[in-house]
């Protein structure tokens, strides 16, 4: 008797479309299973709802983040995903699997760095639940609304949009490598140690752009603000940059459009490019295949890019046009060589 295929065989993609089958078509209004959040008809308007985890040796380790970061970014990731919607986070529920040996400030530590960032964004933490395990892990289920011109979803995009990528793709990615190259540390969510570890801060010394780059992969920023003005454009589709740009281009397109990007748009600024070469890292495939930036990914209408133009700052934050949308499937590369399909790799969870 054939043993049953294994997550590993049929990949993330795989198991969604599984689920799905399972689960069936959401009630009319609703937003279900293959966009960053569901989207719930309720009372006067819809509901944004999302959740994401962080685990232990998966998505951090305790020698590279401290406990306020784990808290910060397990909220960061789900407030990317209200604002690929278009939405405007209100309350949040935090689950916490955690070892019994862990020390209590550890805990509080994680909560104080959530805390501020849900303090900064106007969220409420209102309840959760506590389990035992063998590694800590952090759930966080988070509600909000939408303003009038949301939600934004996935799959609009139509022939002759323009795509928008906000911030430098593939930061994050270096972050990753820079922490890699420090030898192992000691933990640091059982050491009375609260200030930034010493080693963190030799490892960014004297290298343009590797604080910036160890911040994003740390602690990134979830691009709220920057959407509640890119709004007054119109997206016809949106996401956010999790899983790599070329990743998620294919999530894009498998809306049922081809989209184009130029290699020569993709930002790539300098202090990134060199602090990539100086990893031994090619610029443009970490830009193309790094993930964890919470960036925003959009397509815009026409008349909407011919008033931001091909580079702009929203709210601060640098935003780019790399291509446009063409009828068609898939994803597209171009570069002055010729085009070719753009392979749509990036993190996979199984």
């Amino acid at each position: 008797m054939a043993l049953d295929r294994t997550l590993a065989d049929i990949g993330e993609l795989g198991l969604l479309e599984r689920l799905g089958r399972l689960v069936g078509p959401p009630p009319e209004g609703t937003v279900g299973i293959g966009d960053d959040a569901a989207v719930i008809p309720w009372g006067r308007g819809p509901v944004l709802a999302t959740t994401d985890s962080m685990v232990e040796g998966t998505h951090f380790r305790t020698d590279w983040f401290r406990p306020e970061e784990v808290g910060y970014k397990s909220l960061a990731a789900n407030l990317s995903d209200a604002a690929a919607m278009g939405g405007r986070p209100t309350h949040a529920l935090v689950s916490l699997v955690l070892p019994p040996t862990l020390p209590v400030r550890s805990v509080e530590r994680l909560f104080r760095g959530m805390l501020k960032l849900a303090r900064a964004e106007r969220v409420s933490v209102v309840g959760g639940n506590l389990a035992r395990g063998d590694a800590v892990a952090v759930t966080v289920a988070l509600l909000g609304s939408f303003p009038q011109r949301g939600p934004f979803l996935r799959t609009g995009a139509r022939p002759g949009d323009r795509i928008y990528l906000t911030g430098q793709p593939g930061q994050s990615h270096l972050g990753y490598r820079l922490l890699g190259e420090a030898d192992r540390e000691p933990d640091l969510w059982r050491t009375g140690e609260r200030g930034l570890p010493l080693w963190r801060r030799s490892l960014t010394r004297g290298r343009p752009g590797a604080p910036a780059a160890v911040r994003r992969f740390l602690t990134p920023e979830p691009r709220l603000r920057l959407v509640r003005e890119l709004s007054f454009f119109r997206p016809t589709a949106l996401i956010d940059v999790s899983d790599g740009l070329a990743q998620d281009l294919g999530r894009l397109a498998a809306g049922g459009r081809r989209f184009v990007v130029d290699e020569e748009r993709i930002p790539r600024a300098r202090p990134f490019v060199r602090l990539a070469e100086a990893l031994d890292q090619d610029p443009t495939a970490v830009a193309l295949w790094g993930g964890e930036d919470y960036e925003l990914l959009a397509a815009l209408p026409p008349q909407a890019a011919l008033k931001l133009g091909p580079k702009a700052v929203v709210a601060g934050i640098p935003i780019t046009r790399i291509g446009e949308v063409e009828d068609g499937t898939g994803v597209a590369l171009r570069s002055p060589s010729g085009t070719r399909p753009l392979l749509a790799a990036g993190f996979r969870h199984f």
